[in-house]
């Protein structure tokens, strides 16, 4: 089954009732069609861009602090999209897309 991949943005939560009209949107929308969400990072990469220009990070540190801004994003999205579950590699999303369900991808450090 094929699905629909939509990045959602981190600076959107610089706009709080249009993040949350946007993810009730998608949540309805995933009753219907199979749809995977890939966050963005927003002020949690923000800070780590910040922190790398402080500390001179090695790019190692730096990659999988902001990957982990992305799954703490995709934390907030999980709480704003009623209908929404964690999934944590490829063959999970591919495995749940008849689930009526929307997917956030979490990368937990992968």
């Amino acid at each position: 089954m094929d699905a629909t991949v939509l990045k959602v943005g981190g600076s959107l939560a610089l706009y709080p009732q249009k993040l949350r009209d946007l993810c009730q949107t998608l949540s309805e929308i995933s009753k219907k069609y199979p749809l995977v969400v890939l966050p963005g990072g927003g002020e949690f990469a923000d800070t780590v861009r910040a922190l790398d220009a402080r500390f001179s990070l090695s790019c190692t540190a730096s990659h999988r602090m902001s990957i982990l801004g992305q799954d703490q994003y995709g934390l907030l999205l999980k709480d704003l999209m009623p209908n929404s579950v964690e999934v944590f590699t490829i063959e999970e999303a591919k495995k749940g897309l008849d689930k009526n369900r929307l997917q956030i991808f979490d990368n937990q450090g992968n």
